[in-house]
């Protein structure tokens, strides 16, 4: 989350928010109050009915959030845990990486040349 993200919702009935974070310690600031994870990069906050806002506390990576309202039922297709997103990350860079090195020979002959005058 950056300085300028803010994510607001509105919901009819008292309910519990989840909020799933890359970084194992991550805070975020609902309502103005800064929660923490406990190491798992999850953050629980039960919500009582009305307007509510989550801001950024401190530079983290939102990848999944939930509401849920008390009672009810929450129906999800996939579960990924930040332990299980932090172990995948070197995987993704190192994908990352080999893809831009092999486009790199592609721009360098887009790149117009550069004759000395």
């Amino acid at each position: 989350m950056e300085s300028a993200t803010s994510v607001g919702f509105t919901n009819t009935a008292n309910g519990d928010l989840t909020l799933v974070f890359v970084e194992p310690n991550a805070t975020v600031k609902v309502d103005g109050t800064k929660y923490t994870a406990n190491g798992d990069g999850i953050i629980q906050v039960s919500v009582s009915a009305g307007t509510h806002t989550i801001t950024k506390a401190n530079t983290a990576n939102l990848y999944y959030m939930v509401y849920a309202d008390q009672g009810g039922t929450v129906v999800t297709t996939t579960a990924t845990t930040a332990a299980q997103l932090q172990s995948q990350l070197p995987l993704q860079r190192q994908r990352l990486l080999l893809q831009l090195q092999s486009q790199l020979p592609l721009q360098r002959q887009r790149l117009p040349l550069m004759k000395k005058v």
